[in-house]
């Protein structure tokens, strides 16, 4: 039983040595020969390592080079804004790449084009190897017409102007022949992904505005031309009518002779306690509007205890208080206005322009003026609910522009590139040497073996099978 293990043993071994590619030692016998050959063929080496290694630094002058411009964006789109990218908390996460690759639409690779006069560029800036391959195509009456070349330049910056999306971060790179050209294009590009972000969330505020605005002129054309119709309905119906009444023409301080003198002293406080009201709820308002926008843009940009913040809240906070003031004065209005009425006065005659105090029965209106003043309150409803709107936009719209700076932002801006990024010469260098060495190898070991020579005792050994008794040196 063991000598069958044996000689099993044994045949295996003799069959993995007769399918090994090389005999005990035979690797080691290739390798000196090389080594010594190289050793033989000293000068042969250097002179194809030298011209290998200048051969390729030759080619490096015609061969097409590449210049490499960068920059890096950050972008933060805003809560519900078009292409935000959400995190599993269901945070604005940066945003996503189909929004960024904007800037590689057909519309924005033409808009570079013409922007920066590519076609010419890349013409002046073309590789000597490719002008003589263009002129060779020139001579044979192959060139490409200008659609033609249109369309490999917009191909070329496709695959040339990269766009990554890491998180918030944007980063835009492009590669060109020419240095200043590569960063003009970068600068471009990243101008244009943030215009187009900022047409993104900003577009949709300043398009509903200007339809408010729009709606908001309309309802006021309605309404002057619904006054103007009254106003005629009611002329035409007070023709031939008796004049004003006499308790009103003595207000007015022209009735003859017989001016009623405490009833006019009423009406003109009245009008003017009318007027000083109007005037600071005016005021009130505009001045209120236009704290809340600049409080709504240092809240997106300060912090809550800055000091400007604070004495913009305390400044709304005192115009909050002027309303109760308003209050008070209108009030005392009301005081006066019910002692007018019962002096004999009407509240016709308070108009800062007063009309004629027409009697009772021409003033009852008919369907049609009726209907006409219906429709007049019903577009004012309308009207003041469209500029509450629009108060509210710009609110939202100023915050939304001053937050944008904050939320877009150029981190690493483009810089005009130094050294060619393509071919690298350092690693052509090491390439040129790895390459000529092999050359080299290979020339030396040709050489040595031209004609059959054995310069190896193991060649003797191999060939004729027999031992080597001595070895003579080379004399």
């Amino acid at each position: 039983m063991g000598g069958q293990s044996a000689r099993h043993n044994s045949a295996a071994t003799a069959s993995a040595l007769d399918t090994a590619l090389f005999e005990p030692g035979e690797l080691r016998d290739y390798l000196g020969f090389a080594l010594n050959a190289m050793g033989r063929r000293r000068k042969l080496v250097m002179a194809v390592l030298l011209l290998f290694m200048g051969a390729t630094v030759g080619a490096m002058k015609v061969l097409p080079r590449q210049f490499h411009a960068e920059a890096r964006l950050y972008t933060m789109p805003a809560e519900g804004s078009p292409g935000a990218l959400r995190a599993a908390s269901g945070e604005p996460a940066g945003l996503v790449p189909g929004a960024a690759e904007v800037i590689l639409t057909e519309e924005s690779l033409k808009a570079l084009v013409a922007e920066h006069d590519l076609m010419t560029r890349w013409v002046s800036s073309r590789a000597p190897l490719w002008k003589l391959i263009d002129h060779l195509r020139d001579m044979r009456g192959e060139a490409p017409d200008a659609q033609a070349r249109d369309r490999a330049l917009i191909d070329y910056l496709r695959k040339k102007l990269s766009v990554q999306v890491k998180g918030a971060e944007v980063h835009i790179a492009f590669d060109w022949p020419e240095p200043r050209t590569a960063y003009a294009v970068v600068q471009s590009a990243s101008q244009r992904l943030l215009a187009a972000r900022r047409e993104a969330e900003l577009g949709p505020l300043q398009s509903k505005s200007a339809s408010l605005e729009e709606s908001a002129r309309a309802a006021r054309k309605r309404i002057d031309i619904a006054v103007a119709g009254i106003d005629a309905a009611i002329e035409e119906r007070h023709r031939g009518a008796r004049p004003a009444t006499v308790r009103g023409l003595q207000a007015e301080g022209i009735f003859r002779d017989l001016p009623d003198q405490k009833l006019a002293q009423l009406r003109q406080q009245l009008l003017t306690r009318q007027k000083a009201i109007a005037d600071a709820e005016q005021m009130r308002r505009k001045r209120l509007s236009e704290l809340q926008s600049i409080r709504a843009e240092q809240r997106a940009t300060l912090g809550p205890q800055n000091a400007a913040l604070l004495d913009t809240e305390e400044k709304i906070a005192v115009l909050e208080r002027e309303g109760a003031q308003i209050d008070g004065m209108k009030s005392e209005e009301q005081a006066l206005l019910a002692e007018y009425v019962r002096a004999g006065g009407k509240e016709v005659e308070l108009l800062s322009e007063p009309g004629p105090s027409w009697p009772a029965e021409l003033k009852e209106d008919d369907q049609v003026v009726a209907s006409a003043k219906v429709r007049v309150a019903m577009e004012q409803a309308s009207l003041q609910r469209l500029l509450d709107e629009i108060t509210e936009l710009r609110v939202s719209l100023a915050a939304a522009r001053s937050s944008f700076e904050s939320r877009h932002a150029v981190l690493t801006p483009p810089e005009i590139p130094q050294r060619v990024a393509f071919p690298n010469l350092p690693l052509v260098l090491v390439a040129a040497a790895f390459g000529g060495i092999l050359l080299a190898i290979f020339g030396a070991l040709a050489a040595d073996l031209r004609g059959g020579v054995i310069r190896e005792t193991w060649q003797a050994q191999r060939r004729l099978d027999l031992p080597v008794l001595a070895e003579v040196p080379a004399p």
